[in-house]
C-alpha cells in the first residue's frame, strides 16, 4: 500500500510539472499600426487583411486595395491562407465570393439558398481544388462542397451523433486537408472525406489559433498553449498586449490590440 501510494504521489508529481505542460516562447519582433474594426491576418506575401466600416481591406508596402458588398450585411468570415482565392463569407445572405489578389470578385457570388444546398450556413472555409468546408446548421452536418460542380462530395454524420446533442459549432479551424469543428470547449477533427477523426475535450475559451495540431488560445485576456498530449501553460507577451484579434501563419503569431498589430516568433521549448 505505502508503495503505491509513492507511486501516486511521484505520477501525480510528474504530470503537474512544468516539463509536462506544452510550452512555448514568444519573441516580439515588431509593431505595425493599424485602424481597423477587425483584423484579419497576414498573408504569405506579407499583406495585412483587415475589416473597417464593413469593407474588406488588403494593405502591402505600397497599395491597399479593398472590397465592399453592403447590400450583403455583415462580413461574417474571411479565408485569406490562399491569397489568389480570397473567401468573403456573408452568413445573413448565406452567401460566399471567391476573390483574386486584387480584391476583384472570381464568377459570381454563391447563393446557397438559392442552389439548394442549405438556407443556413454557419461555417464556410477553403478546402482542396474546387471545395469548400460547410457546416450547414439545417442538419448539423459538415460537408465537402464542389462550387464548379455545385455538388456536395462528402458529408458528415449529424454531429449530435458524434459528441452530444449541445454540440453547436461556432468556428472551424480548417486546412486545405482536414478540419476541426469547436464549439469553444470542445473539438471534432474530420479528414479531407469529411469523415469523424477523433473528439477532444478542451478549456473554454474566447479566441484560438491552430499551429497543425497544436493551439494557442485566449481565455480571460490570458494566453495559453496546448497540445493534444500535453496540458495548457501560461503564453508570456513581452510587451504585454491586451488581445482582440489574433492570427497565427510560419511561426509567427500576429496580435491585434485595436490600434496596432504586435508580432511575435514562436520557439517551442
Amino acid at each position: 500500500m505505502r508503495i503505491y501510494s509513492l507511486l501516486c504521489v511521484l505520477f501525480s508529481t510528474l504530470y503537474s510539472s512544468p516539463s509536462a505542460q506544452a510550452q512555448i516562447q514568444l519573441e516580439f519582433t515588431h509593431k505595425t499600426n493599424l485602424k481597423a474594426d477587425k483584423f484579419i491576418g497576414v498573408d504569405e506575401f506579407d499583406a495585412t487583411y483587415y475589416i473597417l466600416n464593413n469593407t474588406l481591406f488588403k494593405e502591402t508596402e505600397d497599395t491597399i486595395v479593398s472590397f465592399q458588398q453592403n447590400h450583403l450585411g455583415e462580413i461574417s468570415s474571411v479565408d485569406i491562407r490562399n491569397p489568389l482565392k480570397i473567401l468573403v463569407f456573408y452568413r445573413d445572405y448565406n452567401t460566399v465570393i471567391l476573390l483574386d489578389n486584387k480584391l476583384n470578385p472570381l464568377g459570381d457570388p454563391i447563393n446557397f439558398s438559392t442552389l439548394e444546398v442549405s438556407q443556413n450556413i454557419g461555417l464556410v472555409n477553403l478546402a482542396l481544388d474546387h471545395q469548400l468546408w460547410l457546416y450547414t446548421i439545417d442538419d448539423n452536418r459538415l460537408h465537402l462542397w464542389d462550387y464548379q460542380t455545385k455538388k456536395i462530395t462528402y458529408s458528415s454524420k449529424p454531429l449530435s451523433f458524434l459528441k452530444k446533442s449541445t454540440f453547436h459549432p461556432t468556428q472551424q479551424l480548417a486546412t486545405f486537408t482536414d478540419t476541426y469543428l469547436t464549439d469553444q470547449k470542445g473539438f471534432l477533427k474530420f479528414n479531407k472525406y469529411a469523415q469523424f477523426e477523433s473528439s477532444i475535450n478542451f478549456n473554454e475559451f474566447n479566441k484560438i489559433v491552430r499551429i497543425e495540431d497544436d493551439f494557442i488560445y485566449l481565455k480571460n485576456n490570458q494566453l495559453y498553449f496546448q497540445t493534444l498530449t500535453k496540458p495548457a501553460s501560461n503564453v508570456t507577451l513581452k510587451p504585454h498586449v491586451k488581445v482582440k484579434d489574433l492570427f497565427y501563419l510560419h511561426d509567427h503569431l500576429h496580435i491585434f490590440d485595436g490600434e496596432s498589430i504586435f508580432t511575435y516568433k514562436i520557439t517551442k521549448i
